[in-house]
């Protein structure tokens, strides 16, 4: 990790680049407009909810030749810990084969103490 989200912007984008991916899911985005224009550019839509009161959320980035939405997407706020953690739903239809699938974005706590939390589960 740089010394800011300036420095991960770059190096985000060259790996991410690098898979070639069709469907792409980040956490802890914190820069969204960004990668939403730098992928965009390369034929990506895009959809984005940031965890209330904070600067940083989930993004789904799907290539617009192979998919289009199915529907609006959707957002959970867990209350535990208030307000601090978010799953953000997007629904795609594949254009070639018309089959929908639901792409799920999670920002979750961990406890390492406590182990996964079963409100969140």
């Amino acid at each position: 990790d740089g010394p800011s989200r300036f420095y991960r912007f770059p190096v985000l984008l060259a790996e991410i680049r690098a898979l070639k991916a069709d469907i792409i899911c980040l956490v802890e985005l914190d820069c969204f407009s960004e990668f939403r224009d730098a992928l965009g550019a390369e034929g990506f839509d895009a959809a984005f909810r940031a965890r209330p009161g904070k600067a940083d959320g989930c993004g789904i980035f799907w290539r617009r030749s192979l998919f289009s939405p199915a529907g609006p997407h959707r957002s959970i706020v867990f209350r535990v810990p208030a307000n601090d953690r978010i799953a953000l739903a997007q629904p795609l239809r594949h254009t070639e084969s018309g089959q929908s699938l639901l792409v799920v974005s999670t920002h979750l706590h961990y406890d390492q103490q406590a182990g996964h939390r079963a409100t969140e589960a």
